[in-house]
């Protein structure tokens, strides 16, 4: 996580660097069980960012967790440095890896649903995690949540939230190494004087203590190291791709809001799996009117809503600009619809996906072109020097995936449609060599 955070930071500080229009970005950092303890207080991201690094690192070392999850203790503190200065701009970052020992075991079901009010500790009644949460919202015009769920004790609190408060809800892989399994085993949450029901009545709640798996796993590696048995927990190699992936699309958000740009973020959850509904569905591709202006218009020997497709309701991925999703249809390889992360107005509903399919047409030119260059270079060098090694050899042939737009039936939508950038699947590992800039 302090990896993920450390590159979230390059990404604020390049396009700072690089733009006169971009605001200032204060740092705060908590860190919280049952209580909350000031890491960074409003801290300038400013030059190198080398002090905030500096503070994290030793805090990494320093501050071990100590067992005990209470949403309400962060985010209190978070609504305190908050209201320091009304006109700022917001984004609330909010990760734990437990269930909250303040909260009951489990939220309502439905977000409409109001959630508990309150909480006891030591007999005292203090306010539950949501009331911080709308304070903030109130207080604050330009306000983005975003809650992150690492290990399972506290899905579907934080799912619950995000919903309730129109925020995008995080669910990254990282999970424990295999070779942990040798000595660590599954152990249950511990709970010390609870006192918690299901019921309506808030002054039932009373905070526990509570050990996150998280902190059950890292006693059991501490004692596992004093009888010489050291185990990996984890393979930062391979488990850490999805939270990276998360920071980086936070950070996509951070920038939006420091450039002036006004965009409302859907609320949606990420889902490695989901399930699908049916759409009626009219292919668009890419055309130019009689004025020679790009434009997105049926395509050719096809009829509008003749196409019979599936897509997922949740979003299985997130990029810097868009959700992905899963989409299926008849007599087509596997492929994914992309929709921005962001509300688009109705009368620029279609100028999203033009400037992407116009991109992507321009790169599979620029792709042609490299590859017929590469492809002349090495038959004139064979030619020349009779099939010696050449250090063109390992150049690859690069190919571009084109999208088309896929206009959906969509009563809820505004003007009765929704309009996703359609791809093909690539299978494999994903690796990302731009920034979006």
């Amino acid at each position: 996580v302090f990896e993920c955070v450390d590159s979230f930071l390059t990404q604020q500080l390049q396009p700072q660097t690089q733009s006169d229009i971009m605001s200032t970005c204060l740092v705060s950092v908590l860190i919280f069980n049952d209580e909350s303890q000031i890491i960074l207080n409003r801290t300038p991201l400013i030059g190198n960012g080398d002090n905030i690094r500096e503070t994290l690192k030793r805090t990494k070392f320093e501050r071990k967790p100590k067992g005990g999850t209470g949403f309400s203790a962060g985010l209190q503190q978070a609504e305190k440095l908050a209201c320091l200065h009304i006109n700022d701009k917001v984004i609330l970052v909010f990760l734990s890896d437990g269930q909250p020992g303040d909260l009951r075991p489990k939220p309502p079901s439905d977000p409409t649903t109001t959630m508990q009010t309150t909480f006891k500790r030591d007999g005292i009644t203090f306010p539950a995690a949501g009331h911080y949460i709308e304070s903030m919202q109130k207080r604050h015009v330009d306000f983005s949540l975003q809650l992150i769920c690492l290990y399972n004790e506290g899905f579907n609190w934080l799912k619950y939230l995000a919903s309730r408060y129109n925020g995008t809800f995080h669910n990254p892989n990282l999970t424990l190494g295999d070779d942990a399994n040798n000595v660590l085993q599954p152990c249950s949450i511990i709970h010390n004087n609870v006192n918690r029901s299901d019921s309506g009545d808030d002054e039932v709640v009373e905070i526990v203590k509570v050990k996150s798996q998280a902190t059950v796993v890292r006693e059991q590696h501490q004692r596992a190291k004093i009888a010489n048995k050291v185990v990996s927990l984890t393979n930062m190699s391979t488990k850490t791709s999805s939270i990276r992936s998360t920071f980086s699309s936070i950070s996509a958000t951070v920038t939006a809001m420091r450039s002036g740009y006004k965009l409302q973020e859907r609320a949606v959850t990420i889902k490695r799996e989901s399930a699908m509904i049916s759409c009626q569905a009219t292919r668009m591709v890419l055309s130019l009117d009689s004025s020679g202006v790009d434009k997105l218009t049926v395509a050719p020997g096809e009829n509008a809503n003749e196409r019979r497709i599936k897509v997922s309701i949740n979003p299985f991925a997130q990029g810097g600009l868009r959700n992905v999703y899963r989409m299926k249809q008849e007599c087509e390889k596997k492929q994914v619809a992309k929709e921005s992360r962001h509300a688009i107005k109705y009368s620029e509903r279609l100028k999203f996906h033009l400037e992407t399919v116009k991109c992507q047409a321009q790169a599979l030119v620029y792709a042609s072109c490299f590859n017929k260059r590469i492809t002349h270079a090495k038959n004139k060098y064979n030619k020349q020097s009779g099939r010696q090694p050449h250090p063109l050899d390992d150049v690859p042939h690069i190919d571009v995936l084109c999208a088309e737009v896929y206009r959906l039936k969509a009563p809820s939508c505004p003007g009765g449609f929704r309009y996703l950038a359609v791809e093909d699947h690539l299978e494999g590992d994903y690796e990302k060599w731009n920034n979006n800039d």
